[in-house]
């Protein structure tokens, strides 16, 4: 999936055929076939042999008047630093065919991997809000006016062959999909990959631990003859199946006695519910703002 990288130097371009690294009527140089990158444009990646600082340039051939064969006219390309290594590998948009924008993959400082979702309309204008994305989740990039609007040209001008949908919501979706967060989708085999985005909220952290087994004996069998426990996970098991049922969705309150409403079982209760769905953290407060609360409900 990687670019070959455009060697251009001026004591090997008159060696290269013409048709090795076509140009442009604009004088940009052409990506090569199936690259997935915009004519003009080049990923140079950490460990680059020739030891040039990684990120996307943009590139362009120019005319000298003298230093090649003969100190005749030459042409020699002139790189422009847009930002840190990134690549587009997907574009995405909701289940509707609108919020389109584009996935973006890159490593920060530390060399940890972030997938970003770009909206295409975070793309319009001076683009503010998608550099400040960017650089929120460890990115770079230039602070040049005009290189900023090469590396937007960069990203809109990408054309990756890989779709993705995106949605605000965990739980089924069309085509017989169900998306656990940031956890992981299932559906049909070669199903099209569903990614969580949400304003406001961040991803459900559901996780994966242990066996079905572990859970029946360290969890399910402990709750066998407690109503208030089996009521529980029995909610929790039956939220996912509610699309599948058609039936209503709802809410319980769990109250304890007045002399003992601290101690008498309501977080147990709720914790050996969220098992079924991951880590005790998992767990959301009701001490929270309206908007906020509004956003964590929608998540789930």
């Amino acid at each position: 999936n990687l670019t070959p990288r455009l060697q251009w130097r001026p004591a090997t371009i008159k060696a290269k055929p013409p048709a090795a690294e076509p140009v442009g009527a604009a004088g940009k140089l052409k990506a090569a076939p199936g690259a997935g990158l915009p004519d003009g444009y080049e990923i140079i990646e950490p460990g680059d042999p020739a030891r040039r600082e990684p990120g996307v340039y943009f590139c362009q051939l120019k005319n000298r008047r003298e230093g090649g064969p003969d100190n005749g006219p030459h042409q020699t390309v002139e790189r422009l630093w847009l930002s840190s290594p990134m690549r587009v590998t997907a574009e995405v948009r909701d289940h509707g065919g609108t919020e389109w924008g584009k996935l973006v993959e890159f490593a920060d400082p530390d060399g940890t991997p972030h997938k970003v979702i770009l909206p295409r309309a975070m793309l319009a204008g001076s683009g503010e809000a998608a550099r400040a994305l960017v650089h929120a989740h460890g990115g770079e990039v230039s602070t040049a006016a005009e290189n900023q609007r090469r590396w937007k040209d960069f990203l809109l001008k990408s054309r990756p062959r890989q779709r993705a949908r995106i949605t605000s919501k965990s739980g089924w979706h069309p085509g017989g999909m169900f998306v656990l967060g940031n956890a992981r989708t299932f559906g049909p085999p070669g199903h099209e990959p569903v990614i969580f985005q949400a304003d406001g909220a961040e991803p459900p952290s559901f996780t994966i631990a242990g066996t079905l087994e572990d859970w029946q004996k360290h969890v399910g069998a402990l709750a066998v003859g407690n109503s208030r426990l089996e009521v529980c996970l029995s909610l929790a098991f039956a939220a996912p199946l509610l699309e599948l049922t058609g039936d209503e969705s709802g809410g319980f309150h769990l109250r304890g006695k007045e002399f003992a409403a601290s101690s008498s079982g309501k977080t147990t209760t709720e914790r050996a519910a969220v098992s079924i769905m991951g880590p005790p953290d998992l767990l959301k407060p009701w001490r929270t703002t309206a908007n906020a609360v509004e956003g964590v409900a929608e998540s789930f």
